[in-house]
């Protein structure tokens, strides 16, 4: 839907806290920003930083888009946004957007289809994108110079994950694998595969535990 709902969780439920009317179609992608007090989504050619508190519109992003904003993040900073943009299963594009001005500054081709996912280190520095292309790809954020490729899965890959140090990342697919890599050696070090279905999100706690989402 076009709504954003925020939750208090506790032990016994989720608790409505508010709610806005987001966009004008499906929300396609949402993140919190680093500092925890703002929040980012994307829909079809349009961008909205809200306040959590509330659900206050801060800012919204509109010119230099395309399609469906399908994956986003935001700088350590907060000054800007790391969106995934293109032409849906033809073109993944990634997209840095000034916040405080709500223009894209600098733009670059990622993937030869969509970009369903994306992760930024803790630092900014780093940023992987995930592609229908069965890629995952690592990108410099100061220069938009591709860092790495994994072939990594057989078909879309649909989420992923850096952990603590940016040492391991965890991708998930459509083809129904759960990997770990090695940043550095990018060597797939553990799979988990054969579920009922592909996994549509993962995260990796600061403890160290990977937890994905599948319909099993």
């Amino acid at each position: 839907g076009s709504e954003v709902m925020m939750f208090d969780v506790t032990p016994e439920a989720l608790v409505l806290r508010s709610k806005a009317r987001a966009h004008f179609d499906a929300v396609q992608s949402m993140a919190w920003m680093p500092d925890g007090r703002s929040l980012v989504t994307g829909a079809f050619r349009r961008l909205m930083i809200w306040q959590a508190d509330g659900l206050v519109a801060r800012g919204e992003g509109l010119s230099g888009l395309t399609d469906r904003i399908t994956a986003v993040q935001g700088s350590p900073d907060g000054r800007h946004v790391l969106l995934a943009d293109g032409l849906a299963a033809q073109q993944g594009v990634v997209r840095m957007l000034d916040t405080a001005a709500g223009e894209v500054v600098r733009s670059w081709d990622a993937h030869d289809d969509t970009i369903f996912a994306m992760a930024l280190t803790t630092d900014g520095a780093s940023l992987a994108t995930a592609g229908g292309d069965q890629l995952v790809r690592l990108w410099d954020v100061a220069t938009g110079k591709e860092t790495a490729q994994l072939e990594a899965h057989s078909t879309q890959v649909l989420c992923l994950a850096f952990n603590a140090d940016h040492s391991q990342l965890v991708t998930g697919g459509a083809d129904r694998e759960l990997k770990v890599w090695d940043v550095g050696t990018r060597e797939n070090t553990t799979a988990l595969a054969h579920k009922l279905a592909g996994f549509n999100a993962a995260v990796w706690s600061p403890g160290g535990a990977v937890y994905a989402v599948t319909e099993d």
